[in-house]
């Protein structure tokens, strides 16, 4: 879903840095939601995280300067 999203015809998805980033969204689906909701869009049908998900150990974010 996300590498769709940030992905077209003529744009590929270059760097590690980048699919790192799409991989923290994926293990932290409440700042994917909250990605989602700042872009005025929400989670597909069937896609959105079960509430165990949510209360996951991944799910958790400590901020640090250069990352999570």
């Amino acid at each position: 879903m996300l590498i769709a999203r940030f992905t077209t015809a003529k744009r590929s998805l270059d760097g590690l840095t980048k699919l790192a980033k799409l991989d923290f969204l994926l293990r932290c689906p409440t700042m994917l939601e909250r990605l989602l909701v700042e872009q005025g869009e929400g989670w597909t049908t069937g896609a959105e995280p079960t509430s165990s998900e949510r209360l996951a150990v991944e799910s958790r974010m400590t901020r640090y300067k250069y990352g999570p």
